[in-house]
């Protein structure tokens, strides 16, 4: 983030809060790019032993909340300096706080409801994904209604882990009827997903001198953070190639920078009308301007590079799954045995 502050500023001419505002929008990691990669690969055996996927998924999940909050308060602060400037500062920890008590809360609802038959019988799969989607996206639809947007996604990471540890200690495993359905309904909407991030990309929003400089920005940016996402998993039990893989299991942009790329612009137009009487506006709406360039930019090249990378380094840096190993093993033995028959 300081890394992209400094080369904006240098390169760009943002001033400090823009160029770190800049920095967090960025930096914010696409689970909606890495999921059905790492899913694919775990589906394989590759890192499921070590539990690769759930951990870039969980910390990109994590990553995304802390960009995005800090972006709106620094993007608050910008707008509107004569607001409380302690009000701006507390919404943070508001919408963290918010986040982690509605989904703690839900994950409970979802863990006894509906309630495990007297029988023995499993609960019904379809009412758990029903109170699950449910609680999801009350979280994500409600904290835009009490204006603490940053706690809906943080709510349905928080929901999602508690809902998971209640199951497990009713006998279902980390492969159950429901994380099935969701797959399912992923297949679904991934690509609707994506299709809406494509209206977010206007190509004639893009100028020849941002684009140059915005380029180099991206990728002095890329490579301290890869870097840095290195560093930060080292001591957690990972070896080389893993550390390795999770630095580029990271790189990947798109969903965080489509949604919030264009928000600065709209906050400058709305505020200043088109820069209006006030003489930092037109400054404020080239700035915009800029953000969406460089977000489009980012996209564009992180999003199908990353997947690209992530799914040709997957195989090569992490361990496959000894239950699959073994599970291919035999199929193997038992595919030579029946070809073995067959011939005698």
């Amino acid at each position: 983030m300081g890394v992209v502050a400094i080369f904006s500023n240098l390169c760009l001419g943002f001033p400090w809060l823009w160029g770190i505002m800049l920095g967090f929008l960025v930096f914010a990691a696409t689970p909606a790019v890495m999921v059905p990669c790492l899913l694919s690969l775990q589906d394989r055996g590759y890192g499921k032993d070590e539990g690769i996927a759930t951990l870039v998924i969980a910390a990109a999940s994590i990553d995304d909340v802390f960009s995005i909050s800090v972006f709106k308060i620094l993007l608050g602060i910008t707008m509107n300096s004569s607001a409380s400037l302690v009000a701006d500062i507390l919404q943070g920890p508001l919408e963290v706080l918010v986040g982690v008590i509605w989904g703690i809360f839900w994950g409970v609802v979802a863990t006894f409801l509906p309630p495990v038959p007297i029988d023995g019988s499993q609960p019904s799969t379809f009412l758990r994904l029903v109170i699950i989607i449910g609680g999801a996206l009350m979280a994500m639809f409600g904290s835009g209604v009490l204006h603490v947007e940053g706690s809906g996604a943080l709510a349905v990471l928080v929901m999602g882990f508690v809902a998971g540890i209640g199951w497990r200690s009713q006998g279902w495993k980390d492969d159950n009827p429901v994380t099935d359905g969701l797959e399912n309904l992923w297949m679904v909407f991934q690509p609707l997903l994506f299709g809406l991030i494509g209206t977010e990309i206007q190509i004639d929003a893009l100028d020849a001198e941002t684009v140059g400089w915005g380029l180099l920005v991206i990728i002095v940016g890329l490579i301290m953070r890869i870097a840095v996402s290195y560093l930060a998993v080292c001591g957690g039990g990972l070896d080389h190639k893993e550390r390795m893989f999770v630095a580029v299991a990271w790189l990947p942009k798109a969903t965080v920078q489509a949604a919030m790329g264009s928000l600065a612009l709209d906050q400058a137009r709305k505020m200043f009308k088109n820069g209006g009487s006030d003489p930092e506006g037109p400054e404020y709406i080239e700035l915009g301007m800029k953000i969406l360039c460089i977000a489009v930019l980012e996209i564009l090249i992180t999003a199908p590079l990353g997947s690209i990378l992530i799914m040709f380094t997957g195989p090569r840096l992490l361990k496959k799954s000894r239950q699959v190993e073994e599970e291919g093993k035999v199929s193997q033995h038992e595919y030579s045995y029946h070809g073995y028959e067959r011939i005698h």
